[in-house]
């Protein structure tokens, strides 16, 4: 199926289109869980229906999706805590500050790959970088300054944002140690399932306490949107586009959704951008332009 796809559609309209799902994704989940959802409980709902989904399509393809043990280690403390982490505050993130403004904050993502990078001696330091590094440092911080209303809650989403940024870059520079053992849809299904049991266990309290009835249908919308759009067609087609471009174009295309997902917030839930917070997003553009020579994606999979 996939590779007849990639020989219908060329990799760049795939690309894009994978860039408009992940654009909208900010949106559609801060709607969720600002309209009843309980943020773990959105998150753990989320994963554990992934999970099942992956799992299904690696058994028809592979047969298996058990690990080799020696591998389990990397995985849980790399791959499944670092998502966890990146899952738990990215959901409270967009619970605290507009979408606009979290998607902004991911635009250091470039920047904090380079750094991890460096501190692992993967990569070697580059005036370049480090001037990137500062100058998207300072685009978060006018957008954070920028969060004129509600400013606590703005900054208290920004710096959750920036702390799913940073676990986001270290499960994609260790998801590396896996990626060449394993397929992307059997890492989906082991890393799915492996974050949704302590993320519903996390969010014990607030499933058995969340008002059920209160989350309506738009909002169980969003959770469907979230999971088989945003997470499990995304990433079926990221891999399809990945395979046929390859990562370093990819990885260009993705930096798209920094500005489609702020976009998508203005437009989408009426959020205003102030003028800080505007120039804030100019400058990160120029930061990641500086970081992005470095910056890498996973073929798979991506869970934002």
């Amino acid at each position: 199926m996939l590779t007849g796809l990639r020989h219908r559609i060329p990799a760049d309209v795939l690309l894009l289109f994978v860039v408009a799902i992940w654009s909208c994704n900010f949106s559609i989940n801060r709607y969720g869980v600002t309209r009843g959802f309980d943020p773990l409980a959105f998150a753990g709902l989320r994963y554990l229906i992934a999970g099942i989904i992956f799992t299904a399509i690696t058994l028809r393809r592979e047969g298996s999706i058990r690990p080799r043990r020696e591998d389990l280690f990397v995985l849980f403390a790399f791959a499944i805590l670092g998502t966890l982490v990146n899952q738990v505050a990215f959901f409270y993130a967009i619970h605290l500050a507009a979408a606009s403004t979290v998607s902004l904050a991911f635009g250091t993502l470039p920047a904090f790959v380079g750094l991890i990078g460096i501190a692992q001696r993967v990569a070697r330091p580059t005036a370049r970088h480090w001037l990137g590094t500062v100058v998207s440092f300072g685009g978060v911080a006018l957008v954070a300054i920028g969060g004129s209303s509600a400013l606590s809650g703005d900054l208290g989403g920004v710096l959750l944002a920036l702390v799913a940024v940073v676990t986001f870059a270290l499960y994609t520079i260790s998801l590396s140690r896996l990626s060449t053992s394993y397929s992307p849809y059997r890492l989906s299904a082991l890393i799915s399932l492996g974050v949704a049991v302590p993320m519903m266990a996390a969010g014990g309290h607030g499933i058995a306490t969340m008002d059920w009835g209160a989350v309506g249908g738009l909002a169980w919308g969003a959770l469907a949107y979230s999971t088989i759009v945003g997470f499990v067609i995304s990433n079926i087609l990221w891999i399809t586009a990945i395979d046929a471009s390859g990562p370093n174009r990819a990885s260009l295309y993705a930096n798209l959704q920094v500005f489609g997902g702020a976009a998508v917030g203005v437009l989408l839930l009426g959020e205003t951008l102030a003028g800080l917070q505007i120039a804030g997003g100019a400058v990160i553009a120029v930061g990641i332009l500086l970081s992005a020579r470095r910056f890498r994606l996973p073929r798979g999979p991506v869970t934002e």
